[in-house]
Formats: structure tokens, sequence, C-alpha cells
């Protein structure tokens, strides 16, 4: 398995197909805003890629000198359940360097339909190593929680990562809700 830049037409495809279908409305971003962040250096879309160089997932980064925020993950469904999401994790975290490597997932202890989905979520990414940051912030009206590894962080310097990728219209949908001391471990 690898890790590798979107680059042809098909991979896009794929990619957008993907992420349209793995992620609700209210979280996406536009695609032209993602392209325009990777245009600027800002972002990253990687592909996950079997030893066949066959498209299994997508990751896509947002990056900093110190930060690394994997705004969206997602592994192709034919391709689930065969532990390429914690492989792919693994390479991505290593892809990050000595960065503070950050994810947000929606918040598991509000009444919500996909409960069950939500908090096996949780356990996927606690158990690959990435820990509650003890953030928790509303973006776009969904209430998300940070998690983090390769150091405390804060929502300061998550929220200029936002800002410095994707722009201030952004930043400004995402405020904080609350922030506990002491963070990932």
């Amino acid at each position: 398995m690898k890790l590798g830049n979107i680059s042809s037409p098909a991979e896009y495809r794929a990619c957008f197909r993907l992420y349209r279908a793995a992620f609700p409305r209210a979280e996406r971003k536009p695609v032209l805003q993602l392209l325009h962040a990777r245009r600027h250096g800002k972002a990253e879309l990687l592909g996950i890629f079997d030893d066949a160089n066959i498209l299994c997932g997508i990751a896509i980064l947002l990056k900093n000198d110190t930060h690394a925020l994997l705004d969206y993950f997602a592994v192709m469904p034919k391709s689930r359940g065969e532990g390429i999401g914690s492989r792919a994790l693994a390479l991505l975290r290593d892809h990050c360097g000595e960065r503070r490597f950050l994810l947000e997932i929606e918040q598991c202890d509000i009444p919500c339909e996909n409960k069950e989905q939500r908090l096996r979520r949780r356990r996927f990414y606690l158990r690959n190593g990435i820990q509650p940051s003890g953030i928790l912030v509303l973006q776009n009206g969904v209430r998300l929680e940070v998690l983090c590894c390769g150091g405390d962080t804060s929502f300061a310097q998550y929220h200029t990562l936002i800002r410095e990728g994707y722009g201030q219209r952004v930043a400004a949908k995402t405020t904080l809700l609350s922030e506990n001391s002491g963070g990932a471990r």
C-alpha cells in the first residue's frame, strides 16, 4: 500500500465520488475550495493505493509547518474491513513527519441517528493512537471533536491551520465550544 497524489482525471472522479458518498453535505467543503487550497500548497489530495495501484481510499490533508489536519479520510466500500484504514492512517502519520496530526470526528455524546457509527469511528482512531485533544468545535452547524497525536494542541493552533488553509470564511464558520487543558498525550 502507498500514498500518492490524485492526478489523473479518473482518479479525480473516483476521489470526489467517494468524497460525496462518504461525508454528509453539511460536513463537505466545496470541491473548488479543496482544489484551491491544494493549488496554493495548503492541502494535499492523496490517494490510498493498493499493491496493484488501484485506488482504495482518499485522504485530504490540510498542512502548515507545525500541524496537519486529516480533513477527510475514507476507504472505498469494497475495500473496508481489510485493515486498509489502519495501514493508511499509519502511512499518513509518517507522511506528516513531525507535525502534530489532527482530525475531526462527529461528537459522540449527543443525541443522533448514527450514534453507533460515530462510536465505531472514534474507537478506530483511538485504537490507532489518535487521542482526544479536549477541543470541541462547531463547524457549519456540526459539533465536532478534535483528536490529535504528536503532542498537545490548542484551539488557536487548530483554528490558524483552518484559516491559513481555507481562508477566513471557513475559519469564521468554525467556533470553539469547549477546550479542556491538558489535551492529547
